[in-house]
Formats: structure tokens, sequence, C-alpha cells
């Protein structure tokens, strides 16, 4: 018996391994193009720098699109543009120290995944699976909030089934709600087992979790208004969203893994509190994946799937299928995921991203002026990292208003040449920077072109004014 556990720990350790190397490889060489930059690092990043510069939460890079973003971002709970302007005000505000804060915040919740079982075989395990899931991969480089969404479904998980006190998680389902929306489903299955708990746990429950959101109500209450403004676009482009769009692909990479942690817990027989914690929140978080149709949104999902095997391995550890078959398989099924999608973005290195910075920052034709960024990958981080007034495209529903344009004088595209096409194919009409003086820079294995439009200068005649 003792060989046969001595041989588990081996061979966890060595998928730990290997599950540890990707995981940094990533950051270290492919951080900026698996997956490619898009707008959504900019929306992030500019509430981020505000909070740093200005101590402010605005979303200046939206500010022509969004209402009320020069002063307020309402379009998201605060609690991760708060933690993001931190690390800026402390460590400077820099695209790296942005992306290394998602990559600690996920190494955190491995750690803390641990903590879900006293078995040492298991700990690496739960290690070895969330650190090769792609979607958490993808997540532990992205400026984005799902990194610290999913270390505090993490420490949820942790903290429902080493039944901590219902002050923790009270803390935890607010710190919740000021974080992501896919956090209400753990949240509201927390506030259920708090109830049935008892009347009074769920009122010292509630209060404590009204106390830690606090601040973001009084965030709110500062301009209810531009808050309606800028949520109703929010619910109207999910409103837009019909489970018909659902491609296949989307499908499996969310649904198989439901059913896989319902049979687990289905068949172990203990621990309901725990067990009905996990299904209500992964249940919910699929109603609400399904239904929003987001880029990486699955990632949500795989905290409950993988404490669901974990679970079912601890109360069945003679039976030699679920103990190891299970675990390998579920393994094998995350890395061919991770691997089809290294193929769908035809992954490289980050050394053309780095030739795109580089040409940016030889070429400051830009520097001090009305910029516009257009295109994939997105560039609107580095100009906000070089204090630049810069905006982008929303990438929330919004009408553009009229003569958008007008105010620009500079506008930088850069696409993926393998993925968008020839952006000179574009009309004019809806892009009409592209009648603009240009310049044109192409990396050296052809994978990016940049594209500089500058506004020509109207020459005033005497006596004009």
């Amino acid at each position: 018996m003792v060989k046969g556990r001595n041989l588990e720990i081996k061979i966890s350790i060595i998928f730990f391994i290997i599950s540890l190397s990707c995981f940094v490889i990533h950051f270290i060489s492919y951080r900026h193009t698996f997956p490619p930059v898009n707008v959504d690092e900019a929306s992030f990043f500019s509430p981020g720098y505000s909070f740093a510069k200005r101590g402010v939460l605005s979303s200046e890079i939206h500010k022509s699109f969004l209402p009320g973003s020069s002063r307020f971002t309402y379009w998201m709970p605060p609690l991760y543009l708060i933690l993001l302007g931190t690390v800026f005000k402390v460590f400077g505000v820099a695209i790296f120290n942005a992306k290394a804060l998602s990559f600690i915040l996920s190494i955190l919740s491995a750690f803390f995944f641990s903590f879900i079982t006293k078995d040492k075989y298991l700990k690496f395990v739960a290690i070895s699976l969330f650190l090769i899931c792609p979607f958490v991969i993808i997540t532990s480089a992205f400026i984005r909030v799902e990194a610290l969404s999913i270390l505090l479904i993490v420490l949820s998980i942790v903290a429902v089934k080493n039944e901590l006190n219902v002050v923790v998680l009270g803390i935890l389902a607010g710190l919740g709600l000021m974080t992501h929306p896919l956090l209400l489903p753990c949240a509201a299955a927390i506030a259920l087992i708090v109830l049935r708990s008892g009347i009074k746990n769920f009122i010292i429950f509630s209060i404590v979790a009204l106390i830690t959101i606090s601040p973001y109500l009084l965030y709110i209450f500062k301009n209810t208004e531009v808050f309606q403004a800028q949520m109703s676009l929010q619910f109207l482009r999910k409103s837009k969203v019909k489970l018909s769009d659902l491609k296949l692909s989307y499908l499996l990479q969310s649904v198989p893994f439901v059913f896989l942690a319902l049979f687990c817990l289905y068949k172990v027989e203990g621990l309901f509190r725990f067990r009905l914690f996990i299904t209500v929140a992964m249940l919910l978080s699929l109603v609400i994946v399904l239904r929003s149709n987001e880029f990486n949104y699955q990632v949500y999902i795989i905290p409950y799937v993988i404490a669901s095997v974990i679970l079912i391995m601890d109360e069945q550890r003679e039976v030699k299928l679920v103990r190891f078959v299970l675990p390998v398989s579920l393994y094998l099924f995350l890395a061919l995921i991770l691997i089809s999608k290294t193929r769908k973005y035809d992954l490289h290195n980050d050394d053309e991203y780095n030739e795109v910075i580089t040409y940016l920052s030889n070429n400051k034709t830009w520097q001090g002026q009305q910029i516009y960024v257009d295109g994939n990958p997105d560039v609107a981080t580095y100009f906000l990292q070089q204090d630049q007034n810069v905006e982008r495209q929303i990438p929330i529903e919004g009408a553009k208003p009229n003569n958008w344009f007008d105010s620009y004088n500079y506008v930088v595209n850069v696409h993926g040449n393998n993925v968008e096409g020839n952006y000179e194919n574009d009309s004019s009409s809806e892009k009409p920077w592209l009648k603009w003086q240009q310049q044109t820079f192409t990396t050296s294995g052809h994978a990016y072109t940049v594209n500089l439009f500058i506004k020509p200068q109207r020459v005033k005649w005497a006596g004009q004014e």
C-alpha cells in the first residue's frame, strides 16, 4: 500500500512539473501573443492608470464612446481596478506590472487550492490540473479581472470545504460582488448554505457582506445616472447574445466539464453542504457563461470542476479508476484543449510583438498627439504607459457620436496578417483616416503590420483666424 502511495506521489510530481513549466514559459515568452492582446486589456488598464495618477476610477480611453467615463468607471465593479491602480502606484504604470499581477494572483489560486485536501497526492493533482488548464493559463497573463475572480472562487471553495465561520464567508461574498458579475453565483451559493445553518448565521453573514460592499455602493451613489447609463450598455450587449449563437467549440469547453463534476458530486456520499455549494455555484455560473458567450469565461467553471474531482478522489481512495484514471484523463483533456488553442492562435512567441513596440518606441511621431488606436493586437496600453492622450472604441455596445473621429490627428492600427487580412481593403467611409498620410511597418516574420496615419495640417493664410 505504501509503495502504491509513493508511486502516486512520483507521478503527481511529474505532472506538477509539466504544468508549472507550461505555466511559467507562457508568461515569459507568450504573454502578449497567447492570446493576442485585445481592447479588453486597455479597458481595464485605463481605470488603473487613472487611479494611480489622479486617484479616480475613470476610463478616459473610452471617454468619447462611453457616457461619463471621463469621471467614473461603472461598467465593471471596482475591486480589481483599485488593486491594479495600487500596483501601479507602488511599482509604476507598466504593462509588465499589470500582467505580473494576474500571474501572481493565478499562482496564489493554485497554492490555495492545495488547502482543499490533506492528502499530499491530491494537493499535487489539484495544482497540476489548475495550472495546465488553458483558460487559467490565458487568464494568468491577461490584464483583466478574471485572475482576481478565480482567486476569490478558490478561497470560497476552500472556506466552505473547511467550514470557516460566517464572517469569513460574508467577506468573501462581498469581495466577489465587488469584482465581477460571474461571482454572483458563488456569493448566492454561499448565502444558501449559510441560510441552511440558521437565521442568526444568515443575518451575521448578510451584515458582513453588506459592510464589505458598502464602499462600492457609496461609489455608485456618487452618480447613479452615469451608473445606469454605463450598465445599461452592458446589459444591452448581453441581451443581444442568443443561445443559438453558441458555437460547438464553446460548448465543448464548458458543458462536458460540468457533466463530469455533477457525476462526481452525485457519487460522493458525504459533505452534503459542500456538494450543495459546488452544485449551485457551478450551475448558475454555467448559465451565465453560456448566456454571455464571452471569450475565456469557461475559466469561471474550472475551480468547481477540479474541486468536484478532488472530492470524489478523496472519498474513494482505494478505487484505482477514480484515484488515477480520472485525474489523468481530465489532465489529458485539458492538455488537448491547450494544444488546440495554440493552433487556433497560430502560436508564436512575443518576439514580433516586441518588434511592434520597438518600432513605436523608435518612431515617436505620435508623441503629444490626439491618438486613436484601431486593430488587433491592441497597442492602446502602450500609449497609456507613455502618458499619452489615447482613445479606443469601447468593447461594449455603444453608438459613436457624430463626426467622432474629428478630434484625432493620429491613428495607429496594428493587425495580425494571419488573422485579419488586408487592412487597406477597408472602406474609407468607415475609417476616414485611410485618406491621411500613412507610414507602414511589417515585422520580420510578417506576423504583424503597423499602420500610422497622420492627419494633414491645415495651412492658415495671412490674416486667417
